[in-house]
């Protein structure tokens, strides 16, 4: 479980300039304790100003009457004698924004509309309008009133870093593990494992090769002009005796001489790859203590989740970007302890994870899973008398990450035969050798997390077939099961 909150990569990012003033800043590559990272970010976020939630901007006024606009509106300039567009700019120091128009001789509905934005509008008599545009950084907008309208632009100018902290989340739910319908004794039970695997892979591999391409011998023949006389004369005697053919084919050979080479190539390569793979796994089980009388779906169904957990955040200005760096414990508890408050958290914090589970509702067991879209029918369990059905379902994500570095060097020598081959100085043909060296290292990591949940169960009425309804939670990856019977 906790091998999916180690990843705190995203503290080089956060608040990098706050870190370094800090006197706990590290030169060194010792790693940080969460603990102490997360205190540091949490110092660092009071050093860092942050902006209002919500900023309003006096965009203009519209005379509903006539389609007059008076206000922030695009100008065209000429410049070195051609028009240029001039939008209009506003700074914000906040996350989110709101225009607001004023509005005159409004006798029927005003509307306004921002493109990726949505719209709004008043009814007649209105003397303002206002219509939130959240993020956006460049708002086109028309504000109509009957024919009436006007369209303009505006860019929004914000910080680039809204802000970056830290914080804690008292409950943070992991899933729901549904307590099937009971057997006259209570003994229905399901367990639920999670289990994480953590691999690595590290990989060096070396690659040799080498090539050697020369030209063949080559016959040794006449000197060239003299064969290409030869030919010639050839060819034109046999036109002169009727031998076309003959003389077509001797001018083919001559035309062909010098152009054709033939070069022969080898090469000697050799790749060698040692790669070592270690795997963490770690898995949690949770289930209802032998011997105890299960309740049911609503009152034994657990709520697994992770109690204090520690986040940190950042906000680019664009989004806000959430990750999770430590917890204290992973528990599950009952809905029912939940309730109690035997489970230590307060009522705050129980509340969303009891409302969670769709037979916490006022529906009970009888809560409509079949028409909500958080979960998927599967085939039902026929229970008979007398007889145990057991049933294992499991989930599993996979998640895969993995680079390569590859150095790469190549050599290519010319060599080329000349005079000192007589006396064993030089080759004694020409030749090219190219040699390749290269060198990769490669990294990878796999993250696997399996969700089983295993259901063992007997009929529901003693002496009498029964059978279960069965749910896929497609927010958590369990299974929920119901009793058929309407």
């Amino acid at each position: 479980m906790t091998a999916h909150f180690r990843h705190v990569v995203v503290l080089a990012a956060v608040i990098v300039g706050a870190f370094a003033a800090s006197p706990l800043a590290r030169a060194d590559d010792t790693p940080i304790p969460l603990g102490e990272a997360y205190r540091q970010v949490k110092d660092a976020e009071r050093a860092i100003p942050i902006p209002a939630p919500l900023a309003t901007i006096q965009v203009g006024t519209f005379d509903a009457a006539t389609g007059a606009y008076d206000g922030l509106a695009v100008e065209t300039m000429v410049v070195n004698g051609k028009p240029v567009r001039i939008v209009p700019q506003v700074t914000v120091n906040a996350v989110n924004t709101r225009l607001v128009f004023r509005i005159l001789n409004s006798t029927r509905t005003v509307r306004v509309s921002v493109r990726d934005g949505g719209s709004a509008s008043v009814p007649a008599g209105r003397t303002s309008l206002a219509i939130d545009v959240g993020r956006l950084r460049t708002i086109s907008w028309t504000i109509v009133s009957g024919t009436k309208l006007h369209r303009d632009e505006l860019t929004i100018k914000r910080p680039k870093i809204i802000g970056a902290g830290a914080f804690t989340i008292p409950a943070l739910p992991v899933a729901v593990v549904y307590d099937p319908p009971q057997d006259p004794a209570g003994s229905n039970s399901v367990v639920y494992t999670r289990t994480t695997s953590i691999g690595t892979t590290l990989g060096l591999t070396v690659r040799r090769s080498t090539s050697t391409t020369a030209s063949a011998v080559a016959p040794k023949f006449a000197e060239a002009g003299m064969f290409h006389q030869q030919l010639q004369a050839a060819a034109a005697f046999a036109d002169l005796t009727g031998g076309s053919a003959a003389a077509t084919a001797l001018r083919k050979i001559d035309s062909v001489l010098g152009k054709a080479t033939r070069n022969v190539t080898s090469s000697d390569d050799a790749t060698t790859t040692n790669r070592r793979t270690y795997t963490f796994t770690e898995s949690h089980t949770c289930a209802t203590d032998a011997g105890v009388v299960h309740l049911g779906p609503g009152h034994g169904d657990l709520i697994a989740y992770l109690r204090n957990v520690r986040l940190v955040w950042v906000d680019n200005g664009f989004t806000t970007f959430v990750q999770v760096v430590g917890f204290e414990s992973f528990e599950c508890p009952t809905v029912d302890q939940l309730r109690s408050g035997i489970a230590g958290l307060d009522l705050a914090a129980a509340t969303p994870l009891i409302a969670l589970d769709p037979f916490a509702g006022p529906f009970g067991a009888k809560a409509p899973l079949a028409s909500d879209p958080r979960f998927l029918a599967l085939p039902g369990i026929g229970l008979l008398p007398g007889l145990v059905h057991s049933a294992t379902y499991q989930q599993q994500l996979l998640v895969e990450h993995s680079g390569v570095e590859t150095n790469t060097r190549v050599v290519t020598d010319d060599l080329g035969a000349g005079l000192l081959s007589l006396v064993g100085l030089a080759p004694s043909e020409s030749k090219q050798v190219t040699s390749t060296l290269s060198v990769s290292n490669s990294a990878g990591s796999t993250e696997a997390t399996t969700i089983t949940t295993a259901l063992q169960a007997r009929t529901l009425r003693a002496g009498v077939r029964t059978e279960l309804a069965v749910f896929y939670d497609r927010l958590f990856g369990t299974v929920a099961f119901q009793d058929a019977t309407p």
